[in-house]
């Protein structure tokens, strides 16, 4: 076979970078594919084995693969501004990804300032870097800039249908935003107009039907919570995500809540699932979980337990959003008292 021109190559990186932003995995596999194939009669370019080993690290965290601590480890350094953009976002996911949302948006801060000596970068993968910043802010509570960032964000992924998945993500950030700012019905409307259209969509439909479970909740709307929980974990590429963990924690939660023999089965599954993740925070959640609901059958520490299971549901709602401390200090502080 003859010498391919690293631009060819290129050029379908440019299409496989843009199938994984769509969401689109069966596209993305086929492309991924092709490039690896091609490697191998392509020109000598170490920047665009470094730009592949950049997407193919994206690839694993946009698909939940199991190579992505690997691909972490390979990751080179670099002098190219467009390479380092890539390499510091591409970080910023995988912290991201691992709930260390610090760790996140510090890596983000550096990918925005190599962004602004990008000329290159593909107008729909800026506005996902900006929908990921935005989550960055939301999550340590910088609302305004959360706004700013996802509107931005809005305003690309709108032009075109391919990213209308990512458009309803931003809804969904959106209405995320508001309900921390007290406004719940402007909230209410932002997930249900995201529900509304998210059926082609599964794993984002059980995220949507998960945020309004978690809203409910948080009013102490126990049974409605219940249904939407229970109705996010029936779609398989919900209950079978990292995010699915997090879910059947917080349906764990309530059943135990109302004495539903479920909740120590749903417990076992979701502690096994976590694990298998390696989300830490939850593996220690859902110890303390457990603990502070059984000792609710001995007399001698009713009084306790039921202190501690009422600010352990507290701690569930507030960190499922706040989840940026290191190390879990509340978790573990919780833990002195049961």
């Amino acid at each position: 076979m003859q010498i391919l021109s690293s631009a060819e190559v290129g050029n379908l990186c440019v299409q496989w970078s843009n199938s994984i932003v769509a969401r689109d995995a069966n596209q993305a596999e086929v492309l991924k594919a092709d490039v690896f194939s091609k490697l191998k009669f392509m020109e000598e370019d170490d920047k665009l084995i470094a730009y592949v080993q950049l997407i193919d690290l994206k690839h694993s965290l946009q698909f939940n693969q199991s190579d992505i601590e690997e691909k972490v480890e390979k990751i080179p350094s670099q002098v190219d501004s467009m390479l380092n953009f890539y390499r510091f976002y591409y970080l910023g996911r995988h912290e991201f990804y691992n709930g260390r949302y610090k760790a996140a948006y510090s890596m983000y801060i550096k990918a925005e300032s190599e962004l602004e000596s990008c000329k290159n970068v593909c107008i729909y993968e800026k506005a996902e870097f900006f929908h990921y910043l935005a989550m960055a802010y939301y999550r340590i509570d910088q609302y305004t800039l959360a706004t700013r960032y996802v509107e931005e964000a809005i305003e690309i992924f709108v032009k075109d249908n391919q990213y209308h998945e990512r458009l309803l993500n931003c809804y969904l950030l959106l209405g995320g935003i508001s309900i921390e700012l007290n406004i719940n019905e402007q909230g209410e409307m932002y997930y249900f107009k995201a529900l509304k259209e998210a059926d082609p969509y599964p794993a984002t439909k059980g995220v949507i039907l998960r945020a309004i479970g978690l809203l409910k909740l948080r009013q102490q709307r126990l049974i409605e919570a219940k249904k939407y929980f229970f109705e996010a974990l029936s779609i398989p590429e919900h209950s079978d995500s990292v995010i699915g963990v997090k879910t059947k924690t917080n349906l764990a939660s309530i059943l135990y809540q109302l004495n539903d023999e479920k909740a120590t089965e749903l417990y076992h599954t979701a502690l096994k699932e976590a694990t298998r993740f390696n989300q830490a925070e939850y593996i220690i959640r859902l110890k303390i979980l457990h603990i502070s609901y059984n000792r609710l059958a001995d007399a001698s520490f009713r009084g306790t337990a039921r202190y501690n299971c009422y600010f352990l549901h507290q701690l569930l709602i507030i960190s499922d959003k706040r989840s940026c401390y290191v190390g879990y200090p509340l978790t573990v502080k919780l833990i002195m008292f049961i």
